[in-house]
């Protein structure tokens, strides 16, 4: 039973279905062991990890993709790797001024957009592009949150009082409209 109670997995039983959970950790492990993450990781490291420690490793080293789909292949939430993509593409959009901040949020849209049930949270990105000092791009990506009730507090700091309440008005959200 290797990795059962070990934050991997199941242990390999009689039903293809815990064979076929081995198969995708072993593609995982290949995969970050391979030139893309470049990770020297062996079986048993993998183990000790667990795939969400794996998966925040490959966040770490800006390996968004294989993180996603290291998610997506072992039924994990996809949203953390994401907006972790997100936030990197704000950071650089900074550096690059307008029209890599036009470039940047048509970017984000298109990719979270692509991926409706990672139940991304457009105002997670927008909070830290405003903290970033890219108030217009943080405007731009709030507005597509769809939840007033992630939209109003961002909205309150950043002063922009009349459009949280008429956002918490719209929301019907007797809470929202006290904040």
């Amino acid at each position: 039973d290797g990795a059962a109670g070990e934050g991997l997995g199941p242990g390999v039983g009689e039903d293809g279905r815990d064979m076929r959970w081995h198969a995708h950790a072993l593609r995982t492990l290949a995969a970050a062991r391979g030139p893309e993450a470049g990770m020297a990781l062996t079986w048993p490291q993998l183990e000790g990890l667990g795939l969400e420690g794996l998966v925040a490793r490959l966040l770490g080293r800006r390996g968004h993709m294989l993180a996603h789909r290291v998610c997506a292949l072992h039924g994990l939430p996809t949203a953390p790797a994401l907006e972790a993509w997100a936030r990197c593409k704000v950071d650089a959009a900074l550096e690059g001024g307008e029209a890599a901040a036009d470039a940047t949020f048509g970017a984000i849209c298109e990719t979270l957009d692509a991926h409706p049930g990672a139940r991304v949270s457009h105002a997670v990105v927008a909070q830290h592009a405003y903290r970033r000092g890219a108030r217009a791009l943080a405007r731009r990506l709030l507005a597509r949150e769809r939840r007033p009730a992630a939209q109003v507090p961002l909205l309150l700091t950043m002063s922009e009082h009349a459009e949280a309440l008429r956002r918490a008005v719209e929301s019907c959200d007797p809470d929202l409209a006290h904040l």
